[in-house]
């Protein structure tokens, strides 16, 4: 622990000059829930910084001298990726970054509220999310009462001004974004994105194929930063 913050590193055996990368989840059981993606992550031979959500990055990272980072982002975990890029550039400035199911983008869009908060739950996967925004009581004080949207939205020019190389991966099913909108969104600013299709929301926790490609992407992100 760090600061009483609760996080899990492991450090690469091998010695390499690509920066650690940082994964934060979104709202969920806990890191459980992503323990598959975890070990794919771990086969990496790269050094793997996970945070329990609330945690405290700035600290974290000083505390291991960590200079830069590669951010992996799912859901929730974006807005706090959100966060890093506006308030924290120094550690992701000309990194790559990938967004899985990204909830920071369009963030004041009214789908967001009603889907998050609002709308009642006809599928078991809308009753999966509806249970972890308003049952859980660190979600319903986040997202109920203490989510301020104008601190968390993402824009496209604060990827741009930071030069992060990002992609953004959807689930074309999504039960919680609005997909369609915010994919026009970023591709009007030459965002790259990837639409999986048919999966819902946090699907590719179960999916070999989706999370190979999202790994397959994050290397080709650093080759193109080695050579640049």
């Amino acid at each position: 622990m760090v600061n009483d913050v609760p996080f899990y590193i492991r450090k690469s055996l091998k010695t390499t000059n690509l920066p650690p990368i940082l994964f934060l989840h979104g709202l969920s059981l806990g890191t459980n829930s992503y323990i598959l993606f975890v070990h794919r992550l771990s086969l990496l031979d790269r050094t793997i910084i996970l945070l329990d959500i609330p945690h405290a990055i700035e600290e974290l990272l000083n505390a291991f001298d960590v200079k830069k980072v590669n951010i992996i982002s799912h859901s929730y975990g974006s807005i706090v990726h959100s966060c890093i890029i506006k308030q924290l550039s120094r550690f992701i400035q000309d990194q790559p970054a990938i967004f899985i199911d990204p909830v920071c983008f369009l963030l004041f869009d009214p789908h967001y509220l009603d889907n998050f908060i609002y709308r009642q739950p006809r599928t078991p996967n809308q009753l999966l999310l509806h249970t972890m925004c308003t049952e859980d009581l660190y979600s319903i004080y986040h997202v109920e009462r203490h989510l301020c949207w104008y601190e968390c939205v993402l824009w496209t020019k604060d990827i741009q001004q930071h030069r992060v190389r990002s992609h953004v991966y959807f689930s074309e099913k999504d039960d919680l974004i609005p997909v369609s909108i915010v994919n026009e969104y970023l591709k009007k600013s030459h965002i790259d994105t990837t639409i999986f299709r048919q999966y819902k929301h946090a699907q590719f926790l179960i999916s070999e194929q989706y999370q190979e490609d999202v790994l397959k992407t994050l290397d080709q992100l650093e080759t193109q930063s080695i050579t640049v």
